[in-house]
């Protein structure tokens, strides 16, 4: 169980073979909160955030079973693929029978607010979030290109503020 941690439940920049079951991660993004109620935590908040640092990293043979990501302030599992092109090894990631329930806290009927220095807006989070990267990186590598797959077998979604699945920017 991974609860109540500032920025993320789990954040994964490279795995080759990594199963992870029967976890929680709830409560991401419930750190500190303004006198007006708005949260001070670090985005995305989310429950699991898959998030390469390079097109070197790669998400080969990751699974997650039996998983819930539960009540996080951002989305419930995330893909940020910004840094991911058409040369990085193919994506290889499994969701089998895992739970997103609630997001932005559960925050159904009012959106939720996110505050840092420059000031407070509304933040919304999707209970799936896969995002990528268009254009050409100076190597001349394309964005928005990474090959493979990530799939979803069993998925649940409820509660969220936002849409269950949000998919942008990927090829």
């Amino acid at each position: 169980v991974c609860s109540n941690n500032y920025r993320q439940g789990l954040s994964i920049i490279a795995a080759t073979n990594m199963l992870v079951t029967d976890s929680t991660f709830s409560n991401t993004g419930q750190g500190t909160v303004n006198a007006t109620g708005a949260q001070l935590g670090t985005p995305p908040m989310c429950g699991i955030d898959l998030e390469p640092d390079q097109e070197s990293d790669a998400f080969i043979n990751v699974t997650f079973v039996n998983c819930r990501a539960v009540n996080n302030f951002g989305c419930g599992f995330a893909a940020a693929l910004s840094r991911s092109t058409n040369a990085t090894p193919p994506l290889d990631v499994a969701f089998q029978n895992c739970t997103v329930d609630g997001g932005a806290l559960g925050m159904v009927n009012s959106p939720p607010v996110y505050c840092n220095k420059d000031g407070c807006n509304g933040y919304a989070a999707a209970g799936i979030a896969v995002s990528g990267a268009y254009g050409t990186f100076p190597n001349g590598a394309n964005g928005n290109g990474v090959p493979g797959t990530i799939t979803f077998d069993g998925l649940q979604i409820s509660g969220t503020f936002e849409a269950g699945i949000s998919i942008r920017s990927v090829a």
